[in-house]
């Protein structure tokens, strides 16, 4: 268990670390009864309190330790603060003066700076070496050793004070202390652990103010605050109660230090228990512990006031402060960002605990003792204690929150970013952006004005009038877009120059321009528009009015105008028909709008019907809901068919559903329907997902799609309710799945098929079916947390670094809870496939070939071909899939494919055709368009391009950029010899994604690889 919660620093550091603190704690254990009867021998039991005042002091020193920070190393700073406080022990001894009280207030003040500054920096320097997850395992083991040396120390002082003297002991505490100063740099040796060390956060300037700033640590500050406070109350009673029974110093030296002797193993005890405690609950159990015990304690002290009851509050003070409290805190700072962290630290641990608390303690004694006895006194500290356990609660669920922002993986915004163009500076930068001739720089500037305020857009009107013609459709509608917030900075003449845009975006933002640039006028300029010669113009004023409403409520759209132009319905011109298609969704008040669109619906021409289709979505017309579900199939109306069902909203849900749960309907339309689910918003849309995933032998891709949208619709926060037993099957689904993949792998992997390359692609296929029920099972928790948290948990533990991963399965835990978290952490936990435990079933050939996901399927069926005894004739069927794999064997050395699991390959070689082509065949021209992408299989190919020759064989790729764009090609691709290839081309790679959107996604991961590759 140690060694796996414990990554860093590993098991032979952390007993070091413990080591370590055992010395440093064995020093305070023997200084703590000195500095009491040191004090009470010079004030007395009444006048005790005073010395809490001297602790002020020790907020003096802070910036002091923090300043020593910044110049020096971890390594070097803690043995040299050690070696200091070492030496202020020996000088102490020389100028002991017995009965002082000067001496005692002195020694009690140095007391608490030392006890402070060499425990807080001990813990600063342990930060450096955990993470949120190991701290949980780490810091109870280390703080034992604490455990340990504080009964040592007690003892120390408890059975010697009376014999060599109290002043002596200081030198023995002096030896400790010198001990543990020169061990330290060891620990701290290593040169990994020299680099972490060497960090040094600066926070120079407005210091207080950017630490507190945190939310997370002004709650701790506060928590530590009342922690002192009620339990300098205890102390305060204790030692009074201590010094009326007791009379002489060494007395009051040898009973605190018995006390001590006898109480401080109880922390180990704690420790003992709360380690396992801290795995099955967290941080909550450490940081509610020690004030839900105080609250119980006090109320005994109130009831039954005496040295006792004193005894038995502050034994429970030490046996759980100096354990439980102090490694709920030390957990508590994990999370929290390193500029922040290591300075709070020092200015909670040792200006708050031991300086503002004790000074804030001594105030609030004082005040007490004016108005009640000592024992009203505990019911003060009762009602603290209370006080004290509500704070507890806020900081453990802040403590989860500062996980959650801890994870990465977050989505870089814009917003915030952008500097005022009318500040020095920055407008000939934009203006530079704007005017570059880079898309993308001009694009970026673009992005960067949609945050900007319109008197900054209209500085740089001249700049946008001129993007309004690139030659970059995107960038001439974003321009358009942004001088439509400022009508009078837009050229008119411009914009209406972009009505005849070859792009159909780019007409309709010309009309949002010189709209908001009419005012008033606006009904006039789009009654106008309509009058337009140019069916192009006609069709961008009627998007606009269907998606933006008639100006102030005219009426510039009716019946009339679709009757005057329904003869042109049988013209050849397509824009015409389109767009009487589109004004007959302007007539959403007409009963009888839906009859216009009857023969668009069956219009050759796929950009009428899907205008027709997105009119029948805004007008409701459900009995067109059966042509809109069928037109899912065609790529080309499939977008507006899934705008159109979406429009119809849950009216849609039961063709949806009842087509979805059909299992010999058109999988293409199958595979769409999820996506538009996702649209609706609706309990029904919610049941209709549950039911299809929970459904037995349904496809993988359909459930995990299905998955997907059950998570947009979970984002959209429309108070939807997803029954969390559902959740829970469908997640426990997932992680069964996955267990059975990995056990099929591994057997796989053990058993030799020699002669069979189709078994290694098997297991890669299992390897990535295995990843994708993990990402369904996360999916599903976002389900039931956060989604956007659990996104970046994702993101964090799939990829993230080794503390940022750590923090997210910290944050998980928490979220989920003990138990739903160890039910799937099989499952969350490892990053690749973990070899099968005991309890899972054996997966054999067999069962693989009637697995859901189809790929797995296919090669275990082809696995279990080649190993059998085959028949001399191999059947069709598997001719074709080992030709299927075969294929997938040589997409997976094209560069640009290397990311996408075997499934999408598969995919790809669905749709790859072999062909042969004769020695000179030119398969690419210099200078022009190439529409398709080419692997050699056989023969020779060479590549030509300015002062470049290559030869290309077999297994090797080219033109891999056409399946991206259409720009001139840069080589000129020839045949040497007759060749074979396999040739993909871009119109059915573009087909293929609009089924497929998942390849997609492999395509642009591997871009991004070879972008990463080229700036590396």
């Amino acid at each position: 268990m140690l060694s796996a919660r414990v990554s860093s620093p590993g098991v032979a550091r952390l007993a070091a670390m413990t080591g370590l603190y055992f010395l440093v704690i064995c020093a305070v254990g023997i200084l703590r009864p000195i500095k009491n009867s040191l004090a009470l021998d010079g004030l007395g039991s009444t006048n005790f309190y005073k010395v809490y005042l001297v602790s002020a002091l020790v907020i003096l020193f802070v910036p002091v330790l923090n300043r020593a920070a910044d110049r020096f190393s971890w390594r070097w700073l803690l043995p040299g603060v050690a070696l200091f406080f070492g030496l202020n022990l020996v000088l102490f001894r020389l100028a002991y003066v017995e009965g002082s009280a000067l001496f005692g207030l002195v020694f009690y003040g140095w007391y608490d700076l030392f006890a402070a500054a060499l425990v807080t920096q001990f813990f600063i320097a342990t930060q450096l070496f955990f993470d949120a997850r190991s701290a949980r395992g780490a810091y109870p083991v280390v703080i034992a050793g604490g455990s340990l040396g504080a009964p040592l120390g007690g003892g120390i002082t408890g059975f010697l004070a009376e014999s060599v003297g109290t002043p002596n002991l200081m030198l023995v505490a002096a030896g400790v202390i010198t001990l543990f100063a020169l061990a330290a740099p060891w620990v701290w040796g290593t040169a990994e652990i020299k680099r972490q060390a060497e960090y040094k956060p600066k926070l120079t300037r407005a210091e207080l103010p950017a630490i507190f700033s945190n939310r997370h640590v002004r709650l701790i500050a506060a928590s530590v605050l009342l922690t002192i406070l009620v339990k300098q109350l205890v102390d305060f009673q204790f030692n009074a109660l201590t010094r009326e029974v007791f009379e002489s110093r060494d007395a009051v030296s040898a009973f605190q230090g018995k006390f001590n002797a006898a109480t401080q193993w109880l922390p180990l005890v704690v420790l003992v228990a709360l380690r396992p405690a801290l795995q099955r609950w967290g941080v909550g159990v450490a940081v509610l512990l020690l004030p839900a015990a105080m609250f119980l304690t006090t109320t005994g002290l109130a009831i039954a006031y005496g040295l006792w009851a004193a005894v038995g509050a502050k034994g429970t003070e030490t046996a759980l402060r100096y354990s439980a409290e102090r490694a709920g805190r030390e957990i508590l700072y994990v999370p929290v960002p390193d500029d922040i962290k290591l300075k709070a630290k020092a200015y909670i641990d040792v200006a708050i605990e031991k300086g503002l608390g004790k000074v804030l303690s001594a105030g609030l004694i004082a005040l007490l003792l004016v108005f009640m006895d000592l024992r009203g006194i505990a019911l003060v500290g009762m009602a603290m204690a209370a006080a004290w356990l509500v704070l507890a609660m806020a900081v453990r669920r802040e403590y989860v929150r500062t996980l959650a922002r801890a994870i990465d993986g977050r989505f870089a915004s814009l917003k915030g970013l952008f500097v005022a163009l009318t500040e020095s500076g920055s407008l000939p930068v934009i203006r530079t952006a704007l005017g570059s001739g880079s898309p993308l720089r001009a694009a970026f500037a673009l992005e960067l004005l949609g945050q900007a305020s319109d008197d900054d857009v209209r500085a740089v009107a001249a700049e946008l009038n001129a993007l309004a013609e690139h030659q970059d459709e995107t960038i001439r509608e974003a321009a358009l877009d942004q001088l439509a917030r400022v009508p009078g900075a837009a050229d008119e003449t411009v914009a209406r120059g972009r009505l005849s845009d070859d792009a159909a975006a780019v007409r309709e933002a010309a009309v949002r321009v010189l709209v908001a640039a009419s005012g008033a006028a606006a009904a006039v300029l789009l009654g106008d528009l309509l009058r337009s010669d140019q069916p192009r113009v006609r069709t961008a004023a009627l998007a606009h009015l269907i998606s933006a409403g008639p100006p102030e409520g005219d009426t510039v759209l009716d019946r009339d105008y679709i009757e005057a132009r329904w003869s042109g319905i049988h013209d050849d011109d397509p824009e015409t028909r389109a767009e009487l298609a589109l004004a007959a969704a302007g007539l959403r008040d007409d009963p009888e709008a839906g009859r216009f669109l009857g023969p668009f619906l069956d219009d050759p021409d796929p950009r009428v019907v899907s205008t027709a289709l997105r009119s029948a979505g805004l007008l409701g017309c459900t009995d067109c809901c059966d042509r809109m579900i069928a037109a899912l199939a065609v790529p080309a109306t499939r977008e507006a068919a899934r705008d159109a069902l979406a429009a119809l909203g849950h009216a849609a849900v039961p063709s949806l559903t009842r087509v979805l749960m059909d299992q010999d309907a058109d999988m293409r339309i199958r595979l769409a329907i999820p996506g538009v689910l996702a649209r609706v918003p609706h309990q029904s849309t919610v049941d209709t997902l549950f039911h299809l995933v929970l459904a037995p032998e349904t496809e993988q891709l359909l459930d995990f799609r299905s998955i997907k949208a059950l998570g947009k619709l979970r984002a959209r926060g429309d108070g939807l309710v997803f029954d969390r037993s559902l959740v829970l099957e469908v997640a426990s689904r997932e992680v069964e799945t996955a267990e059975c993949y990995a056990s099929a792998r591994a057997r796989l992997l053990r058993v030799p098929r020699p002669g069979c390359p189709t078994t290694g692609l098997l297991a890669d296929a299992l390897a990535e079916a295995w990843a994708e029920r993990r990402e369904g099972l996360f999916r599903c928790i976002g389900l039931l947390c956060p989604p956007h948290d659990v996104y970046r948990t994702w993101l964090a533990v799939s990829s993230g670094a080794r503390t940022r991963r750590a923090n997210a399965l910290e944050w998980l835990e928490h979220t989920l809870g003990y138990d739903m978290y160890h039910r799937f952490a099989g499952l969350i936990e490892p990053p690749a496939p973990p070899p099968p435990s005991p309890r899972q079933q054996t997966v054999s050939l067999a069962d693989l070939r009637r697995d859901e996901d189809s790929w797995v399927a296919l090669l275990a069926g082809a696995v279990a071909t080649s190993t059998a005894a085959a028949p001399p004739d191999p059947q069709p069927e598997y001719r074709e899939t080992m030709e299927l794999i075969e294929k997938v064997f040589l997409l997976q050395r094209v560069d640009l494919l290397q990311d996408a699991r075997g499934a999408h390959l598969a995919l790809l070689a669905s749709i790859a055709e072999e062909i042969e082509v004769p020695a000179g065949r030119v398969l690419i021209a210099a200078g022009e368009p190439t529409e398709a992408m080419y692997m050699v299989t056989r023969g020779e190919v060479t590549l030509e391009a300015v002062g470049q020759h290559m030869r290309l064989g077999p297994e090797q790729a080219f033109g891999t950029w056409a399946l991206i764009d259409q720009d001139p090609s840069p080589i000129e691709a020839v045949a040497t010899e007759p060749t074979r290839l396999l040739r993909i081309t871009r119109f059915d790679l573009h087909d293929l994604l609009a089924d497929h959107s998942e390849l997609a996604v492999a395509l642009l991961q591997g871009l991004a690889r070879r972008m990463r590759n080229l700036v590396a």
